[in-house]
């Protein structure tokens, strides 16, 4: 599901030198605008509901491959609904394989592809063609079918927690 943004703000906090070292690859802020209604009754996996954050309470999701997974896909960093993919995001507006990233080896500079998605994905409110790499810059909105998300490169997102907590 991703570790809450007040972890990230906490260690920060706590040793800016430390986070700075071992936070080497960007992440995603998702943060659920409202309340509102949240429809349990719709699941991902068998018994398993949606865990959508709460509002006010963001969550950091990091974009890097998973040692762990049993994701077979070599070509990036995937994204989606189920547990199989290196970035989780649990809605139902999420295909199961959404997306995925890729990080140009010659610059560094980080693209996205849309994998063909039901519900599609977008950069800066801009709608992707399936199948296409698009250039994904720092602080871009993205979004996955309903799911808005923030990207950061390392060095935004630790002035993000500056401006976030330090005020």
């Amino acid at each position: 599901m991703g570790t809450p943004l007040s972890t990230y703000a906490r260690n920060f906090l706590n040793d800016e030198a430390q986070s700075r070292r071992f936070l080497n690859w960007p992440v995603l802020v998702w943060e659920c605008p409202n309340e509102g209604f949240q429809d349990e009754l719709f699941t991902t996996d068998a018994g398993e509901t949606r865990k959508l954050p709460r509002a006010g309470a963001p969550v950091v999701l990091e974009v890097r491959k998973s040692s762990s997974k049993t994701n077979a896909f070599a070509m990036g960093i995937t994204i989606g609904r189920t547990g199989n993919n290196d970035v989780v995001l649990e809605d139902n507006s999420v295909s199961r394989f959404h997306a995925y990233f890729q990080q140009d080896p010659k610059d560094s500079h980080w693209k996205l592809v849309d994998a063909e998605s039901k519900n599609g994905s977008w950069i800066n409110g801009i709608r992707m063609t399936a199948g296409k790499a698009e250039a994904v810059a720092d602080q871009a909105q993205l979004r996955f079918g309903d799911v808005e998300v923030h990207f950061f490169l390392p060095r935004s997102f630790f002035k993000f927690l500056q401006v976030q907590f330090t005020r």
